[in-house]
């Protein structure tokens, strides 16, 4: 008894420890783009993303929580939405358009020198995104579940468990960020 105990203790530690995958983000209110729903690829709850200061409608500062995780997304200036930064896990993510106007193509950063860059498949729309380094880390996509309604997406994750979770955050919200945008 006591054997089943430890084996079934340590397959939860394990369980908490693995990263939490990603399937879809979606709008908790139907006309309401300052708070969102994360759910895994399951379509069971498993965090949100909200605009920190909802009623001034404020888009420089966000909230996130995945399981017990959270975390804060910032703009780096106040009138500026080129570059961005997600805290979380004692981590910090920069989130920096790659050309200059060009809301389509970011280049995300951490502390530890990993970079990615997360681009829109087509050019002339933001609704569909991919990992551009598919083939160094994985499979990670984000699309509308139906074209020209941007209050739903669908989020293909195939990354390592090991993959920053605030990164992850961070490319789930660029695409929410162009919605939110005036």
């Amino acid at each position: 008894m006591r054997l089943l105990l430890l084996i079934l203790g340590l397959l939860a530690i394990h369980a908490s420890l693995v990263a939490q995958r990603f399937g879809g983000i979606y709008t908790r209110f139907e006309d309401d783009l300052r708070e969102w729903i994360i759910t895994d690829p399951e379509g069971q709850e498993i965090g949100f993303l909200r605009m920190r200061w909802m009623l001034n409608n404020d888009i420089t500062q966000w909230d996130y929580r995945i399981g017990e995780q959270q975390g804060e997304i910032r703009a780096r200036w106040r009138d500026n939405f080129s570059e961005w930064e997600v805290h979380g896990g004692g981590q910090i993510i920069t989130l920096r358009q790659i050309w200059r106007d060009v809301p389509t193509e970011w280049r995300l950063t951490n502390d530890e020198g990993l970079t990615i860059q997360w681009v829109t498949r087509w050019a002339n729309t933001p609704e569909e995104w991919e990992l551009r380094e598919k083939r160094e880390f994985g499979r990670f996509e984000q699309f509308t579940a139906w074209e020209g309604d941007p209050r739903d997406w669908v989020i293909i994750d195939e990354l390592p468990d090991d993959f920053p979770l605030p990164m992850r955050m961070g490319m789930v919200f660029l695409p929410v960020l162009l919605v939110v945008l005036p």
